[in-house]
């Protein structure tokens, strides 16, 4: 729903504002903000699915707020590590 997307996007924007911020307190070297802005973002947006997911693609993938429950929360969850995990994984093998 449109009201979702807001809220999804205003969560989202201040959590990756404030990454972009912990930069310099941490002081890890990211000139482009890419953990602050694609990370952080990308697995707020991804996990705020579960909650804000209203079933009109997906009849049955509602969110915890339109009467799904935990489970696309969890389904989301489970998402963010499996990325995370493979992108890990991947990222140290080019590295070798």
């Amino acid at each position: 729903s449109p009201l979702g997307a807001i809220a999804v996007g205003a969560i989202a924007g201040v959590l990756c504002a404030m990454a972009v911020g912990l930069k310099y307190k941490f002081g890890y070297d990211d000139s482009l903000d890419v953990v602050g802005v694609h990370l952080v973002g990308g697995v707020i947006g991804s996990i705020l699915v579960g909650f804000f997911a209203t079933g009109g693609v997906q009849s049955d993938a509602k969110g915890l707020f339109y009467g799904g429950g935990v489970d696309q929360l969890g389904k989301q969850v489970v998402g963010v590590v499996a990325v995370l995990a493979y992108s890990l994984v991947v990222s140290g093998l080019i590295a070798l």
